[in-house]
Order: C-alpha cells, then sequence, then structure tokens
C-alpha cells in the first residue's frame, strides 16, 4: 500500500512538471518590436587634417593614383562626422564602410579641401550629408547609398567632383551643387526625397547631369520636383545619346527642368516601376522566450526600396526606410503565446509585397536555464514518469 502511495505521488509531481514545462497559450500585450540595425559601435569619428595623417589611418597604398591610401571596413555611429578629412592631396579610398551620423549638423563624411579623395561602395546614414565635398578638387562618390540625410550629397565650392552609380533616397535633398563648377552626375538612381532629386545652384557652371534615374521627389503642388536648376551651362544629356529617366515625364524627347536656367533634357525617358518588391517568406518560428536576442529576417528585393511595416497581431508599427538589405527584427518583447507578423514593403512606385509569419513565444519553468537544459528536463521527465508507469502495474 506504501509503494502504491509512493507512486501515485510521484505520478502527480511528474504531472506537475510537465504542465509546467508546456508552452502557456494566453496570449498577452505585445510590446512593439524594434529593428536591428547592422551591428555597429558607438565610436570617436575619424579626424584627418593632411597627408601625414592619412597615411597613418590607412590600411594600405602610398597614396598614388595607382596604388592610393586605403581606409575600409569601418562602422561606426556618432552624433557628428564619422570621418572628417581635410587640405589633403595625395590619392585615397573610403570603402566598404557602414556609417551613420545621429545628429544634424554634421555630414557623415566630410571632405574640406581635399584632392583626389574617393568614396566607394559605402552605405551612409543620417546627418546633414551623407557625403559632403567642399572646397574639394577631383573628388568622387560611387556605388554608396545615402539615406535619411538633409542633403544626400553636397558639393559646394568644388571643382570637377563626380557622383556615379549611387543611390539617394529619404533625404531632403538627392544630390545638392552649389557654387561649384564642372560637376558630374551619372548613372545614379535619386528617387523620393522629400523636396527635390537633383538641386543646381545659381552660381554653379558646367554640371553633367545624365544616365539617372530620377524619380518621385519632392511635390510642387503640381507635380514632382525631380530636378531644379538655376546654374549656368548645365547639361541634362551626355551631348550625343544618353539623357535621364524621369518618372514624370510621358513618352520621349523633352523633359523641360525648373528653375531660372531654362534647361532641357533633350533626349529624355520615362522612369517607370510596375513590379512588385520580392519577399523571402521565413519559416513559422517557435522560440524560448526566456533566451535573449532571437530575430527574425526577411530578405526583400527591389530596384527602388523605399519602406516597410510590421504589423503584429493586426497592430502595424510605424512604417521605417527600407533600404534594400536585409530587414531584421527582435523577438526580445513577444510576450508568450503565437503571433501573427506581417511584413510589407512598399518601393518608391508604390507597389508593395508582403509576408505572413506565425511566431510562437514559448514560456517552460526550465527556460531561465536555457533551452538545453529544458530538453534534458523533458527527456529525464519522460523517462520517470516510464519508470513509475511500470512500478504501478507491477504492484497491482
Amino acid at each position: 500500500m506504501r509503494v502504491r502511495a509512493i507512486a501515485v505521488f510521484l505520478l502527480g509531481i511528474m504531472l506537475v512538471g510537465m504542465v509546467s514545462c508546456a508552452p502557456i497559450q494566453q496570449v498577452l500585450q505585445v510590446d512593439p518590436l524594434r529593428s536591428v540595425a547592422i551591428p555597429s559601435q558607438a565610436t570617436e569619428p575619424i579626424l584627418i587634417v593632411g597627408n601625414a595623417e592619412l597615411s597613418q589611418q590607412s590600411r594600405g597604398g602610398v597614396g598614388t593614383r595607382s596604388d592610393p591610401y586605403i581606409l575600409s571596413g569601418l562602422t561606426k555611429v556618432t552624433s557628428g562626422s564619422c570621418i572628417y578629412v581635410r587640405d589633403t592631396t595625395a590619392f585615397f579610398v573610403i570603402k566598404d564602410s557602414d556609417l551613420e551620423c545621429t545628429g544634424t549638423l554634421s555630414p557623415v563624411i566630410s571632405f574640406h579641401g581635399v584632392e583626389n579623395g574617393i568614396i566607394e561602395g559605402c552605405y551612409l546614414r543620417g546627418g546633414l550629408s551623407g557625403a559632403q565635398f567642399a572646397f574639394c578638387v577631383d573628388c568622387t562618390i560611387r556605388e554608396s547609398t545615402c539615406v535619411a540625410s538633409s542633403n544626400a550629397i553636397s558639393v559646394t565650392d568644388s571643382y570637377n567632383c563626380t557622383v556615379r552609380g549611387c543611390i539617394a533616397h529619404t533625404n531632403i535633398v538627392g544630390v545638392l551643387v552649389a557654387d561649384s563648377n564642372r560637376s558630374l552626375i551619372v548613372g545614379n538612381s535619386i528617387y523620393r526625397n522629400s523636396q527635390v532629386g537633383v538641386l543646381v545652384e545659381a552660381a554653379s557652371k558646367e554640371t553633367t547631369v545624365y544616365q539617372n534615374s530620377i524619380g518621385w521627389n519632392g511635390w510642387n503642388g503640381s507635380g514632382y520636383l525631380n530636378a531644379f536648376d538655376d546654374g549656368a551651362e548645365t547639361q541634362f544629356t551626355n551631348g550625343i545619346d544618353s539623357g535621364n529617366a524621369w518618372s514624370d515625364h510621358i513618352g520621349s524627347g523633352h523633359y523641360n527642368i525648373p528653375g531660372t536656367a531654362l534647361s532641357v533634357d533633350t533626349i529624355a525617358t520615362t522612369l517607370t516601376d510596375m513590379n512588385r518588391p520580392n519577399v523571402n517568406v521565413p519559416l513559422d518560428r517557435v522560440f524560448d522566450m526566456e533566451s535573449i536576442g532571437e530575430t527574425l529576417t526577411w530578405i526583400a528585393t527591389d530596384e527602388f526600396p523605399y519602406s516597410y511595416l510590421l504589423s503584429i497581431d493586426n497592430i502595424p508599427s510605424g512604417a521605417e526606410t527600407w533600404d534594400g538589405r536585409e530587414i531584421t527584427v527582435s523577438l526580445d518583447n513577444l510576450s508568450a503565446g503565437a503571433h501573427v507578423l506581417v511584413m510589407s514593403v512598399t518601393d518608391a512606385a508604390g507597389n508593395t509585397a508582403s509576408d505572413e509569419v506565425t511566431v510562437t513565444a514559448v514560456s517552460f519553468m526550465l527556460g531561465g536555464l536555457g533551452t538545453e537544459w529544458v530538453l534534458w528536463g523533458s527527456v529525464l521527465t519522460v523517462v520517470v514518469l516510464i519508470l513509475v508507469i511500470a512500478i504501478i502495474k507491477k504492484i497491482q
């Protein structure tokens, strides 16, 4: 009789343990999830004055045209300029870097009095400008992305500077040219900037703009303000066979540029985008809500990425800038239970695609010990339960 009682007592303990380890299905209030940026570190800015300091900061090269100094692989978030270069004449390249300025008064990268400087393959976010060339000669930014700045790229009081193959969107102004001569803007995607796409201010001469996709920028009350030209001798073609593609142009041929310069793109084409973004489908997830650092990632692609919106259980969060990179959100704030996450991405032309994922946050009694301990605890529970059942059968 005593053995039977002990067996029943052990069985009760095991059942309680199993119930305690079972998922809690109650759905509680869900806190908004946060976007997880590409890992960054808050560090002091890089300040370079003169060729000697440039050489000290370099990770390679000797400062010549054929073998420039190289600063690469930098990841920074600062309240001022991430990189400030002044009064250099040596050849150098800042490349493959992820930089963000959280303030509004400084450029992310600032060149002042620089000759022969290049920015290449960088992601620049925030600040007064993504990249600023001031009093510069023969400087270039190419194959880089600039978002969420006042002026994505600004060229002021400079000579023979180039903006090539860049993406500038969700800024106030896409590309600004002021008091500069012989600037070249070629092969860029300049779109969804809130005031104007390309702005050529007075006292600028011989700016050349061609082979760019310029669309959905600003709004002047009657149409998009994709470009504005107050400069002199501005050309919106290469003079041979290439103009620009404009979102508000119909057909082909002449496209008039607003501004006192009365410029015309005589080889203009229409910029259209009828394709929805592509969004991958992450698998439904079950995770231990006691763990830290759980994330969910969507990979979305489009020629003109613009914004994304995450909804949790039909409650939308605020729209965020989508820069074409992976979209990763933290699951740390999800409460216990099953939640439906819907990711909607929108491109510059307004085309939208979405993906739905079910994420279940499970709470275990041993969850604080980690999922490995929970697994072994569950296995042990099953083994002991089998032994208890065997004992009961034996004593009956």
